[in-house]
């Protein structure tokens, strides 16, 4: 049996979409951490005057002995031009340079590369949990404003525009994935009649 052009372009893409699935699966021997995002609320104005997305994030250390990982939390709203693209902690400042993006596109795969050798802010926000304990940390990621990306540099983002999803990715102190969710928040920013000057 052969594959026609078709064939083997979807069997292409077929094969990036599960390497690329895989690519965020938690490590197999990364510590035992879960994690989830909540309280979610929209404020205005913010510190950057302009609107703000609150969060909390929670961690769970179910080993038995404390452990230190490194969070970032990465927000999405890519149906508009210039998308909504941030990341926490320092709305993605030291993640961006470091992925070497113009457009604002961050993957876990960004953050492991180059682990060792990487600055301690392009890791993410540091932490230690103590031994089978729990973190929890209130977070923000500005709403409007102009794109951050140099690809949009200056240019504003649309009125109203809130996130649709958030990703939350927790590495050891070694580089290993620990946590992988992606949370919805669609739904949720839907309910908030928002609009940003």
């Amino acid at each position: 049996m052969t594959l026609g052009a078709g064939g083997l372009f979807t069997a292409a893409l077929i094969a990036l979409f599960v390497l690329d699935y895989m690519a965020d699966l938690p490590d197999g021997d990364a510590p035992h951490v879960t994690g989830h995002l909540s309280e979610y609320q929209i404020t205005r104005p913010g510190i950057l005057r302009t609107g703000e997305f609150d969060f909390v994030i929670n961690l769970e250390n179910h080993e038995s002995k404390p452990v230190t990982v490194y969070v970032v939390v990465y927000g999405t709203a890519n149906g508009f031009s210039p998308p909504l693209r941030n990341a926490w902690p320092l709305n993605g400042v030291w993640l961006w340079r470091h992925a070497g993006t113009r457009r604002g596109v961050l993957y876990s795969t960004d953050i492991r590369s180059g682990w060792k050798t990487k600055d301690e802010h392009a890791k993410g926000f540091r932490v230690t949990i103590e031994a089978n304990g729990s973190w929890e940390q209130p977070a923000m990621m500005p709403l409007g404003g102009t794109s951050p990306h140099p690809e949009w540099k200056g240019q504003r983002i649309g009125r109203g525009v809130v996130y649709d999803e958030l990703s939350l990715w927790v590495h050891s102190e070694d580089g290993k994935l620990a946590v992988s969710e992606t949370f919805n928040v669609r739904a949720v920013s839907e309910t908030f009649n928002v609009r940003f000057d």
